[in-house]
């Protein structure tokens, strides 16, 4: 997390819609201070006041391993991205910077069942290709894939925490922001971070 609480981001249902817009997450474990790393597509669900993340990892992984045994886990999701000039604030002093989104999720992870692993992919697959559910045709070709995933691992995380960073320059004055995100598009930056860069505050 960004030290500066100014940028930070309790919003669940703002971080839940940054998850999905960019699933492909970082999975973080850590056992005896060494951190281990793996980067996998991760569903988020929002039931009542649970938040569960569903991935799956390589049984193999030292990731796999270790959440395996109860040990809690971090699943970070990084949004879109931009570089920030000092000039575009207008102080030619100043140092460049660069403005972000980012969510981050910690709880312990519990193992998938066969059918939750199933309807994980079911979801991601209608989620992500913009399609309805699939046909009892393809639930079965599902299956047998599943069939065929012996040494993959899915995981149920509950988030015990869901917070996020949010930097859009709000440390600096409106017009001073406005005018970033201006020449930031114009650039060819990012233009999601520029267009909140330029309407943040309004």
């Amino acid at each position: 997390m960004h030290p500066d609480p100014t940028f930070h981001v309790d919003d669940l249902d703002g971080l839940l819609a940054l998850a999905r817009m960019r699933p492909f997450a970082t999975v973080i474990a850590v056992e005896d201070g060494r951190a281990h790393v793996e980067h996998t597509p991760v569903l988020c669900l929002k039931d009542a006041d649970v938040t569960r993340l569903r991935f799956c990892l390589c049984s193999s992984s030292e990731v796999a391993r270790i959440i395996s045994g109860g040990t809690e886990a971090m699943v970070v999701f990084t949004g879109p991205d931009a570089y920030v000039s000092a000039d575009w604030l207008g102080e030619p002093d100043g140092l460049p910077y660069w403005n972000y989104l980012s969510a981050e999720a910690r709880g312990s992870c519990g193992p998938l069942s066969e059918e939750a692993l199933i309807a994980t992919y079911h979801e991601m697959s209608a989620r992500y290709e913009k399609r309805e559910h699939p046909s009892p045709e393809e639930a079965v070709a599902l299956r047998i894939y599943a069939e065929q995933m012996k040494d993959m691992v899915g995981f149920d995380m509950i988030a015990a925490s869901f917070v996020g960073v949010r930097k859009l320059s709000q440390d600096k004055r409106r017009d001073a922001r406005a005018q970033a995100g201006e020449k930031l598009a114009n650039s060819g930056g990012d233009r999601a971070i520029a267009a909140m860069m330029m309407n943040q505050g309004k």
